[in-house]
């Protein structure tokens, strides 16, 4: 399994010093090369939930595994190397880096990572190319719209080839069009590679393109399809 979710809660403290659960006895699981969307009105908590996955937020009961590793269990060391190693993250903000062109922003997790600056490029030009921004490449952030930048972005979680690609609302930006062809694009180059997705969308254009459908509820995920 590449994503595995047992019973996982979270709530959060609140001023009046009640507790808010926003994730309740959540039980999920991701193998290689499935696809699944995460459905909910906004303030359901599709985004507690993908950050509890991830490990940029704790939860408070339950077990998430990541690649057989249990991410409770890292420290803030191995879960940097778990999400640079095998998960890719686009947020519903892209993130990017002003000082760096787009084609640099791209690369920069293959560098950090130790990638030879010849194959990161090669990476960050395919997968440009792929969401329709080859054209782009020398750009600064600055100077693309915002539906660009969030195509760099997910450019960018794509290219050290995670096990697990993590989608927060990525398509926000983009129309109907656009976003058949980069959310079918990212489907394809996730079937090469063996990589599996979770995404949160309130787009059921998007979500009709998954293998699962849940949704979210009052703390509570239920598959739908």
């Amino acid at each position: 399994m590449v994503l595995e979710v047992k019973q996982l809660n979270k709530s959060y403290l609140q001023g009046d010093g009640t507790s808010l659960e926003v994730l309740r006895n959540i039980d999920m699981e991701l193998g290689q090369n499935q696809t699944a969307a995460i459905m909910g009105e906004s303030g359901s908590g599709k985004t507690t939930f993908l950050n509890c996955i991830t490990g940029l937020d704790k939860f408070n009961s339950g077990k998430v595994k990541v690649c057989q590793k249990e991410i409770s269990n890292l420290n803030d060391d191995g879960l940097s190397r778990l999400r640079n190693s095998n998960i890719g993250f686009v947020f519903q903000f892209h993130y990017l880096l002003k000082d760096f062109n787009v084609r640099e922003n791209v690369m920069l997790p293959c560098l950090i990572a130790g990638v030879s600056y010849k194959e990161a490029a090669r990476r960050s030009e395919y997968l440009l190319k792929e969401v329709k921004l080859k054209d782009r490449m020398n750009y600064s952030p600055s100077q693309l719209s915002g539906g660009e930048q969030q195509r760099v972005a997910i450019a960018r979680a794509m290219v050290m080839v995670p096990d697990l690609l993590v989608m927060d609302e990525p398509t926000g930006n983009l129309d109907e069009q656009l976003t058949d062809d980069v959310i079918t694009g990212i489907i394809d180059i996730c079937k090469e590679n063996g990589t599996s997705i979770v995404i949160a969308t309130h787009n059921k254009r998007v979500a009709d393109h998954m293998n699962k459908v849940y949704h979210l509820s009052r703390g509570h995920l239920e598959r739908e399809r």
